[in-house]
């Protein structure tokens, strides 16, 4: 029936996330491997002051204030910038769900722009770090953290020859008290493993009165498991997001995890068999 179809289906996509026990090996394999395909970069983000580390559309690299060298010369701009894995959208994903907005800053509603510069090495990694122009010293500093916390560059600077040269990247970050952080990846695979588990036994404690529940509750689980995936991939490809995936069948093993789980999905289970009998 097609109530009992789109009831299997969120069963599925809970299942997909590791966090039921008994997931079968050779089925997650299959998942896997038909999830690899090229990470490709999304629509940039159309207004940059909507959420706290939005980052400005003028960013890259950009001219610096006061360049700085070190025993081998870093350029301002490269004939090919660095790359970053999943674009410009990705960078400021990864910024905007890792920022902290700093209390003190936040207690005297201090908002403003950062400039932050910082040097992208031949290797792809990130650098030293300085601040161009600052807005307060809390908010400078955790701008300069989130920074360091950006993973490599899938792609050097390079200069007309094709080697790879030490480059200065320029990104704004946008602190604005108005808008509230959207709870999302931080990149620590344990941390997020719990958090995923946590927002799928929320969907299946749903109460659900129509099919139209139903099919919130699988938007909502699909949107759950792309906005991980998105974030894991844009770090570092499929490897980060099997480890990530690694992390959350351990979830499903833990007993007290796994009771609970069992819990919420029998309660929709019956929530589901009184609508539909």
């Amino acid at each position: 029936m097609k109530h009992l179809r789109l009831f299997s289906v969120i069963m599925v996509l809970a299942l997909c996330f590791g966090v039921a026990q008994g997931v079968d090996a050779k089925k997650k394999k299959q998942r896997n491997t038909h999830k690899k395909e090229k990470f490709q970069s999304l629509k940039r983000v159309e207004e940059c002051n909507r959420v706290i580390g939005a980052v400005d559309e003028d960013c890259g690299g950009g001219e610096i204030l006061t360049p700085k060298s070190d025993d081998e010369e870093v350029f301002k701009s490269s004939a090919y910038m660095p790359k970053f894995l999943g674009g410009d959208y990705a960078m400021m994903r990864f910024i905007n769900n890792n920022i902290r907005y700093p209390q003190t800053a936040a207690d005297n509603h201090i908002e403003g722009k950062v400039i932050v510069q910082f040097v992208v090495e031949k290797d792809g990694s990130i650098g030293e770090v300085k601040v161009a122009r600052g807005v307060h010293e809390d908010i400078d500093q955790e701008a300069v953290r989130v920074i360091k916390m950006l993973p490599k560059f899938y792609e050097p600077g390079r200069n007309a020859i094709g080697e790879p040269v030490r480059v200065w990247y320029t990104m704004p970050i946008n602190f604005k008290l108005q808008c509230a952080v959207e709870a999302g990846p931080t990149g620590d695979y344990a941390y997020d493993a719990k958090q995923v588990g946590e927002e799928v036994i929320k969907i299946l404690m749903r109460d659900i009165n129509s099919e139209d529940d139903i099919n919130q509750m699988e938007k909502d689980t699909e949107a759950l498991q792309k906005k991980y995936e998105d974030f894991y991939k844009a770090r570092g490809g499929e490897k980060e997001w099997k480890k990530f995936n690694e992390e959350l069948e351990k979830l499903g093993t833990d007993p007290v995890f796994s009771k609970r789980f069992e819990g919420a999905k029998k309660s929709l289970e019956d929530k589901a068999h009184k609508l539909f009998e």
